[in-house]
Order: C-alpha cells, then sequence, then structure tokens
C-alpha cells in the first residue's frame, strides 16, 4: 500500500484478519531524517507525495504526486520551489528516475496504449517529452548506470515482472536515441524493487 495503511492476513481456512484505520499518505509534508534519526520538515506543504528521488547533486527532488492525476514535478530544495514537470494534458507520469548528469528525469506513462511505457523529459522544462519504448507491457524505470548509457527498468509480463536494460546510443552534442531493450532477468518470480503503486 502506498499509504502504509493495508494491513491484513487470510487464514488457510479462509478467515480474513485486518486491522482497520485511517490512511496516513494523502496530504502529508516531507521529513528529512540525519543520521542521529532526528526528523525535520523539508516542505511542511501536504501533498499525496510518491517515489522520491533525489537528483545527483542532491539539490533537487523528482516525486510523483497523486492529486486526482498522477504527476512528475521537481523541488528545488534550496528555494522550496516546486514545479510540475510533466505539463502535457495526457501525459502524466509515475517513478521517475534521474540520469547520472541530473540533465532529465526518465518515468512511466500510459499514453497510446492501456500499458505505461518509458518517457524521458529535460529537467529545466525545455523541450517535450521523448518517448523511450514501446510495448504492449506496463515498465517503470528504476535506475541509470552511471555512463548515463543504459536504464535498468521493470517490465510486467503475464504472471511475472521482469527486470530489463534499455540501451542509450548517442551523447548530448549528437543526441541521444534508445536502442532495443534487452533481458536482463527474468524468471517465474517478481523481479521487482517497489510495489505496483
Amino acid at each position: 500500500s502506498i499509504t502504509g495503511g493495508a494491513q491484513f492476513s487470510v487464514s488457510a481456512n479462509g478467515t480474513l484478519l485486518y486491522l482497520p484505520g485511517e490512511m496516513t499518505g494523502a496530504g502529508t509534508p516531507i521529513h528529512w531524517m540525519d543520521r542521529d534519526g532526528k526528523s525535520t520538515p523539508l516542505r511542511s506543504t501536504p501533498a499525496n507525495w510518491i517515489n522520491l528521488v533525489f537528483s545527483p547533486d542532491g539539490s533537487r527532488l523528482a516525486t510523483q504526486i497523486n492529486d486526482g492525476t498522477s504527476d512528475i514535478w521537481l523541488l528545488d530544495v534550496a528555494r522550496d520551489l516546486l514545479t510540475r514537470l510533466t505539463t502535457e494534458t495526457d501525459l502524466h507520469g509515475i517513478h521517475p528516475a534521474w540520469t547520472p548528469d541530473g540533465r532529465r528525469v526518465a518515468f512511466a506513462v500510459g499514453r497510446d496504449t492501456p500499458a505505461s511505457n518509458l518517457y524521458w523529459q529535460r529537467a529545466d522544462g525545455a523541450g517535450e517529452a521523448e518517448r523511450l519504448t514501446t510495448s504492449a507491457n506496463a515498465q517503470r524505470p528504476f535506475s541509470w548506470h552511471p555512463s548515463g548509457k543504459f536504464l535498468a527498468f521493470d517490465e510486467s509480463t503475464p504472471g511475472s515482472v521482469d527486470i530489463m536494460i534499455l540501451p542509450m546510443e548517442g551523447d548530448e552534442a549528437s543526441g541521444w536515441k534508445p536502442g532495443t531493450p534487452r533481458v536482463f532477468l527474468n524468471s517465474p518470480a517478481r523481479e521487482s524493487d517497489r510495489t505496483s503503486c
């Protein structure tokens, strides 16, 4: 559960046991926690923050905010300035993943297919989001190789979730072109580090 409120179990004879309680994920502030365990507010304005990811230099925070729709937002930590990254009306994003140079954010979005595919957008907001993959299967980005030439992501297939690698060809000067995704790990197990939020 994205709210931490789902506490339940089912016995062997089919009895459902659950603990009722209020949702806690919607409308909460973001807090820092230092090495001593002391927590202080990073941003006191409440929102339904999900999938918080710091930029490589630590100056910005990419996050998914669910407020009727899911969008990717960027928080400039020093200035406490929140900017929506996914600004197209039909482009709503989930699961942000910064490139190693901090210039772009990859994310998943469902647009032309029922499944979510991978896109990326410049972090400065210039230009439009660019599609990286096309698949009938739902995909979510994980993280980038330090070279910025490989994006690890998961892809849901019937009965499984597999870890995939998307190679990126080119560079900033010549332009980037996504290559053909390849399987990194697939088995009957669910290879994913995330829940389905």
